[in-house]
């Protein structure tokens, strides 16, 4: 027999089969799923093959019997009454203007006509699918099944544009309330995302779903001056979890519903649940933190002191305080030149340390991106404030680099053991 290979990447059912690739059988949870209900809303974080269980769930629907030959469906499906499949995709597109995602659905339901024959003459979105269900169950005698991927994605990818992340919500919340209303001509429903309750509640609102590394995410923590260590220890109340604003969500909500922390465990603090989050894989721990070291990468490449004086005081803010107290190290100003070095370490940059010269010895020189960055760290509380930046300009620290024709910038980094911060940050090019 061949040897199979791993569907990596692949999110057709149809093309997983046909190339004979391993295939974990979940067709047993569809039968459950359609001999108990109508209506559901999978719940799931990122990478948890979403997509590719809805296009099994179209072939099924559609009748493509050879598909599923050897697998648990097969021998009770009524393989000769194929239903009509209404399937939307928001998982492509730019949401950034509003008119943009209804143009994206107007498209989707086009195609969607023509496949089918449909004739349709409708202004607006909410009505033109409307009359699709209806049709398509008139024309085949047999209820539509609606299939929606990525269902609030052009909500997430906007939230750092309020006003048209409220305008989409509420598009999107008048094209859903379109199922509800056509329940006559609904035989089931499945939409995938991350919050909870959609259907069981029979509230049409707008619910977060999950998308790839948002740079809104990103800039949010760094605001927040939220650690990467703590991610792993947030805890939060079911209140908590499913409340949202487009202007002002959680944090620990916002990780939730974006799919990037998942729920670990479950507490009763005096009767009431609390939940712990962490990460749901360790490819999302890795990306997330990816990005957070790229924002270091850009402003150095851009050579944004300004910016890497904001990135560093929110570094240093997000330390736990037990690292400090527990740390006695903490008081020299090795422990804190060690977090920046981490930081452009992870980076792979060409990094030297304790550089000896005639003038003394330079704390840290860190080159990339045709720049050439040195620091000097002291603890405020010793050496007094100014001397830092000082300290680079007396001793001629950048006279070394100048041979190399490329910009030097001077940073003079100054810290407190009292309140465990960065005081200072002060720049000057050589």
């Amino acid at each position: 027999m061949a040897k199979r290979r791993l569907p990596i990447g692949i999110q057709t059912f149809r093309k997983v089969r046909e190339e004979h690739c391993y295939y974990v059988d979940k067709t047993a949870f569809i039968e459950r799923l359609v001999g108990n209900g109508t209506h559901y809303f999978l719940s799931r974080p990122r990478r948890f093959g979403k997509s590719l269980f809805l296009d099994t769930l179209k072939e099924l629907f559609e009748g493509n019997e050879a598909l599923f030959k050897g697998l648990h469906v097969h021998a009770g499906w009524t393989w000769g009454e194929p239903h009509p499949v209404v399937r939307l995709d928001f998982a492509g597109g730019d949401f950034k203007q509003p008119d943009l995602l209804a143009d994206r659905v107007m498209e989707q339901l086009a195609a969607l006509e023509r496949r089918h024959g449909v004739e349709a003459n409708y202004r607006t979105v909410p009505g033109r699918f409307a009359h699709l269900l209806e049709a398509l169950h008139e024309r085949t005698g047999r209820r539509v099944v609606v299939l929606v991927d990525e269902y609030d994605k052009p909500i997430l990818d906007v939230l750092g544009a309020p006003a048209v992340a409220r305008a989409n919500r509420d598009f999107l919340r008048s094209l859903y309330g379109v199922i509800k209303a056509s329940d006559a001509h609904v035989r089931f429903t499945f939409v995938t995302g991350v919050s909870k309750l959609l259907f069981d509640s029979r509230e049409f609102k707008a619910h977060w779903f999950e998308t790839g590394s948002p740079a809104f995410l990103v800039d949010t923590l760094f605001e927040r001056q939220v650690s990467s260590v703590s991610l792993e220890e947030m805890v939060g109340t079911e209140e908590l979890l499913s409340a949202f604003d487009v202007e002002a969500i959680g944090t620990e909500a916002l990780l939730f519903q974006t799919g990037y922390l998942t729920i670990t465990g479950e507490e009763d603090l005096g009767g009431r649940a609390a939940y712990r989050l962490g990460y749901p894989n360790r490819e999302m721990r890795q990306s997330l933190n990816e990005r957070l070291l790229r924002r270091l990468a850009r402003l150095l490449a851009a050579a944004d002191c300004a910016g890497l004086q904001e990135l560093f005081h929110a570094f240093f803010a997000s330390i736990p305080y037990e690292w400090h107290v527990n740390n006695d190290i903490a008081r020299y100003e090795g422990y804190y030149a060690s977090v920046f070095y981490s930081y452009f370490a992870a980076l792979g940059y060409e990094i030297t340390v304790e550089e000896s010269s005639a003038a003394g010895r330079l704390d840290m020189a860190v080159r990339t991106g045709g720049h050439v960055y040195l620091f000097e760290f002291k603890v405020v509380e010793q050496a007094g404030p100014g001397a830092a930046l000082a300290q680079l300009r007396e001793r001629g620290y950048a006279a070394k680099y100048r041979g190399r024709g490329e910009p030097i910038h001077l940073i003079g980094v100054e810290l407190s053991r009292k309140t465990r911060t960065v005081t200072a940050f002060e720049t000057a090019d050589a």
